[in-house]
């Protein structure tokens, strides 16, 4: 007899475990359905944080106005939106990239802290020895072999290309970001994107 009501219960528990949850709807479509009646009411509010504490990869949380997700892997909130800063040179490029049209001498002021998390480059020609400097308020970023993803010296492959998307290079509110060619031999139509996530 136990052994029946012990599979009959194991049966009932096992069908209503994996439930659908409906709030003001009777057929609710995922594991989770908020249908709003147009009453005025927001069918989701997130209540703002001031410093909440990150564990795994895709937590989220609103820090005063901006939705940002937990990197595990870089160790810190960053914002779901991203900024992209393109620099490029037609023809032969000259040791500043332009930011931006034909502006060489300077680069964009960054708005607030962030994280590079990612870099794109591609040139058209480039010589096995050409490298891509990042600098920083006039000061380059060091070459850093033993941790490729805060290098600030970025070598191009055979083809004159370049990608990561585990960059984790912090630059702060007010901080000018520049490009610069090094190395030796030529480089010709080069264009590097370099993407920022705000951080928390």
């Amino acid at each position: 007899m136990k052994p029946r009501i012990f599979i009959l219960l194991f049966f009932f528990v096992l069908s209503t475990y994996a439930q659908k949850v409906g709030i003001n709807t009777t057929q609710p479509q995922a594991k989770l359905d908020i249908n709003n009646q147009e009453n005025g009411l927001p069918s989701l509010y997130l209540m703002p944080q001031t410093s909440p504490i990150g564990s795994s990869d895709g937590e989220f949380a609103v820090i005063g106005d901006r939705l940002y997700l937990y990197s595990a892997s870089k160790g810190k909130w960053l914002s779901a939106e991203t900024s992209l800063y393109s620099y490029a040179e037609d023809g032969i490029a000259a040791t500043r990239l332009e930011y931006t049209g034909d502006v060489e001498l300077t680069g964009p002021k960054i708005p607030i802290n962030g994280t590079i998390v990612e870099i794109n480059i591609r040139a058209e020609v480039a010589s096995p020895l050409k490298r891509i400097q990042l600098v920083i308020n006039g000061i380059p970023v060091p070459n850093n072999d033993t941790n490729p993803n805060i290098d600030g010296t970025l070598a191009l492959d055979a083809n004159g290309e370049f990608f990561t998307n585990t960059y984790n290079l912090d630059i702060n509110s007010g901080d000018i970001l520049t490009v610069t060619q090094g190395g030796t031999g030529t480089l010709v139509n080069v264009f590097v994107d370099i993407v920022i996530k705000w951080r928390q």
